[in-house]
């Protein structure tokens, strides 16, 4: 029996098929793409989320019509600021990916699961402190955004996920609830 050799051009399409079925797989199982796979090796760290309104900090309440800004910080174990690494910022809604509409508390998403959580901004924010000119303190191991004005009483959920990406510093998540009230 004589061994055949298939032609390159046989041979080529199903390894390109293959490959792609495999990371279809990997997708769909949620391995490609999440904090999970991409776990960095690292010191735990300590990552905080804070609010400011209009531009100074504030708890977790803020009166209805008030602009709201989201400040992460994230340092190491030891306190030393985040020197490089970057932020995702999210809140729960229940009003899809490209609007978040119905924002939820975070319990919607993490507790009852009524709801799912939303990027809010891309690109990614570095923890360089330069997009926390309005909300202090600036500096390493902070990233800010801002949110906007809510017209109405509600209690909304928002996290940051924190990607080390070769800072030392572990990925982490960090989950807080800000609350609208009338004035």
């Amino acid at each position: 029996m004589k061994t055949r050799i298939l032609p390159k051009t046989f041979v080529t399409p199903i390894v390109v098929l293959a490959s792609l079925m495999l990371l279809l797989l990997a997708v769909l199982r949620g391995g490609i793409g999440t904090p999970t796979v991409l776990a960095a090796v690292g010191v735990p760290g300590t990552y905080e989320l804070s609010f400011c309104a209009d531009g100074v900090p504030i708890g977790s309440t803020l009166f209805v019509g008030q602009e709201l800004t989201l400040h992460a910080y994230v340092a190491d174990s030891s306190g030393t600021p985040a020197s490089s690494g970057y932020v995702v910022f999210q809140v729960c809604t229940r009003g899809g990916r490209a609007i978040p509409n119905d924002p939820q508390p975070s319990s919607a998403c993490d507790v009852d699961h009524t709801a799912s959580w939303v990027s809010l901004a891309f690109p990614k924010l570095t923890v360089d402190g330069t997009t926390c000119l309005g909300c202090l303190p600036a500096g390493p191991g902070n990233a800010c955004l801002g949110y906007g004005v809510v017209q109405s009483t509600r209690t909304v959920g928002f996290r940051f996920k924190y990607f080390g990406q070769g800072s030392g510093i572990a990925n982490g998540i960090a989950t807080k609830d800000v609350t609208w009230i009338l004035p």
